[in-house]
């Protein structure tokens, strides 16, 4: 009887440390895909001042402890959901969001930074106010503007959590089907 609950304990103990080294493992995975991204981002120590950022200190060091869980461009939100989410919008669409569900971010601070090719054109701020937080971020969309943009939800160091990519296409062009994911 002693030995079967020893063998018990030692089973779930097993587990515990193997289920501990998968998180501790996937967290590692996501955190150096991560930084791969935060390279190749605009968000640099050259602009870090122009978008309020007090200094590029953190753009690579260190684990950031707020979850982007998921992200979209969309062109409207209902019932505090995405509808419509695309990667392709024309420019007549007027006004555009981006829907973001965060974790583990309470008490702190995210930024939405609206790119048309590789030039800001509009950036805004946010606070989380609890540890599973729904926001989104609306942006106008300019009536003359077209070519590949992005947002990049962004945190108070410059960190890049997530960056989302999407085409303008001009008025002109206007009539094509746009393509909804």
């Amino acid at each position: 009887m002693i030995r079967n609950k020893k063998i018990l304990i030692i089973s779930i103990s097993a587990a515990l440390i193997f289920a501990f080294s998968y998180l501790v493992i996937a967290r590692t995975s996501n955190y150096q895909s991560t930084s791969v991204q935060q390279e190749s981002s605009v968000v640099t120590e050259n602009n870090m001042l122009e978008l309020g950022f007090s200094s590029a200190k953190g753009l690579s060091d260190g684990y950031n402890s707020i979850i982007v869980d998921k992200a979209s461009v969309c062109l409207d939100i209902k019932d505090r959901q995405p509808v419509q989410e695309c990667q392709r919008i024309s420019s007549t669409s007027g006004k555009i969001f981006c829907w973001s569900i965060f974790i583990n971010g309470e008490g702190k601070k995210v930024r939405y930074i609206w790119y048309i090719g590789e030039k800001v054109s509009a950036s805004a701020w946010l606070n989380i106010t609890s540890n599973r937080f729904r926001a989104w971020c609306p942006r106008n969309i300019d009536p003359k503007a077209s070519g590949q943009s992005r947002v990049d939800i962004v945190d108070e160091q410059g960190r890049i959590l997530k960056s989302i990519e999407f085409e303008v296409i001009p008025a002109r062009a206007g009539n094509l089907q746009l393509k909804y994911s």
